[in-house]
C-alpha cells in the first residue's frame, strides 16, 4: 500500500504545482481489485495527512474528497469511521 500513498501523495503535488483547490480519489483497488477497505483508507488518509503536513505552508488544496460508489456500503462506512481521526490543520 506504499505505492497506493505514494501516488496520491504525488497527485496532491501534482495538484498543488497547478494551483487547485481541490482533489478527488476514488476508493481506489476495492473493487474489481479486491483491497480491503480498511487498508485503502488508511492509505488515502495517511497520504493526504503527510501531504498537508509537508506543505502546510503553500498548500493551495482547501477540499479533498474521497469518491464511494454508491452501492459500496462497506466501503462507504470504512470511509466515514476515518473522518474523526483526520488531524489536518
Amino acid at each position: 500500500m506504499q505505492d497506493l500513498e505514494h501516488s496520491i501523495h504525488k497527485l496532491c503535488d501534482f495538484a498543488a504545482q497547478n494551483n487547485a483547490k481541490s482533489i478527488a480519489f476514488p476508493g481506489l483497488g476495492t473493487g474489481n481489485l479486491g483491497w480491503p477497505p480498511q487498508v485503502v483508507a488508511k492509505s488515502i488518509y495517511n497520504a493526504i495527512v503527510e501531504f498537508d503536513r509537508s506543505h502546510s505552508n503553500k498548500n493551495p488544496l482547501k477540499d479533498v474528497h474521497i469518491v464511494v460508489y454508491h452501492r459500496d456500503i462497506k466501503t462507504y462506512k470504512v470511509v466515514l469511521e476515518f473522518l474523526p481521526t483526520l488531524k489536518i490543520k
